[in-house]
């Protein structure tokens, strides 16, 4: 025979039944169940055997609270409490599959007005276990990371830190974490390193990720164009108009010589193959880069000047 804890009669209260702490500064539970006089002898026999089943649910809750989970609140809408555990310890009483498994179907708590603030996504009837809910997995969040032209051309390696709240069981804990991203060669503006489910957690939701998007700082001598460097380089109107020869220097440190024999117009570009951005693909290999030139004019012609000029230019194709 089942061991029945009595209740108590000073803390009767029609049609209730509930888990109450018997102090505040304790984490102990007494059950109490209210006694309606005008039920029958067989309510009341069954009001006791929920009782038990109380006792049971009182005793599981204290072995959570003192450390084998997490401390776990009880009532006011059910705190860590669920209703699939319920049903399990009802089984052991009544023979059936959760609550809905009892004579006439019903909830065991009916006819005593149920537990305070109910159980949670617990319904009496069709005898089955409440569907999970579904964890959402929150949106990306982007971050710019800005790059010099030289860490996108030599690559390099970045440390991050972030602060982030993680679930410890059901505390909320913030943690520090450094994550590395490995530039390599050639990358571009726009390229995204992502790292998954990297964001803040919460209860119900799935850590979003969090994605790095490339963005590149601008250079005082160099322009970027997919894989090739520009460069601008200014000459005045006579080397423009007889040719000229200008030392540039390339990203990587280089002074290469260039010679320009052709007439510089503002359309006109010099390339140096292979002397551009590595390829991300393909390290070995490099854009190019590309030279163009601003033409510098004379302030001022006297009329001697301007008379020779006018001559020398007489004739020539446009």
């Amino acid at each position: 025979m089942r061991k029945i804890i009595p209740y108590i009669a000073s803390d009767f209260r029609k049609d209730k039944i509930w888990l109450r702490r018997s102090k505040p500064s304790q984490r102990k539970y007494q059950v109490v169940l209210a006694i309606d006089d005008s039920r029958s002898m067989a309510e009341n026999k069954c009001g006791h055997l929920a009782l038990e089943a109380m006792v049971l649910l009182a005793r599981a809750m204290a072995r959570l609270e003192v450390g084998e989970i997490g401390v776990v609140g009880f009532g006011g809408g059910g705190g860590g409490f669920s209703a699939s555990a319920a049903e399990d310890i009802f089984a052991q009483f009544f023979g059936g599959g959760g609550t809905g498994g009892m004579g006439g179907g019903g909830n065991p708590f009916g006819g005593f007005g149920g537990m305070p603030g109910g159980m949670p996504g617990h319904h009496a009837h069709g005898g089955g276990r409440a569907r999970p809910r579904e964890r959402k997995k929150a949106d990306p969040i982007e971050q710019s990371l800005r790059l010099t032209l030289e860490e996108m051309y030599y690559g390099c390696s970045k440390n991050l830190k972030l602060t982030r709240t993680v679930m410890r069981g059901d505390v909320e804990q913030r943690v520090s974490e450094t994550l590395t991203i490995d530039v390599k060669p050639g990358w571009k503006k726009g390229t995204k390193i992502t790292f998954p489910e990297k964001g803040d957690e919460a209860p119900g939701v799935i850590a979003a990720d969090i994605v790095f998007v490339i963005d590149e700082k601008r250079h005082p001598q160099f322009e970027r164009d997919g894989n090739d460097l520009v460069k601008t380089v200014k000459v005045d109107l006579s080397e423009a108009l007889l040719g000229a020869n200008v030392f540039v220097t390339t990203l990587d440190g280089k002074s290469i010589n260039v010679e320009v024999k052709e007439v510089i117009d503002p359309k006109y570009v010099k390339v140096l193959i292979g002397e551009g951005m590595p390829l991300s693909k393909s390290p070995n290999s490099r854009g190019d880069l590309k030279i163009k030139f601003e033409v510098a004019f004379p302030k001022t012609l006297d009329d001697d000047r301007r008379k020779k000029l006018r001559e020398a230019l007489d004739g020539c194709e446009y």
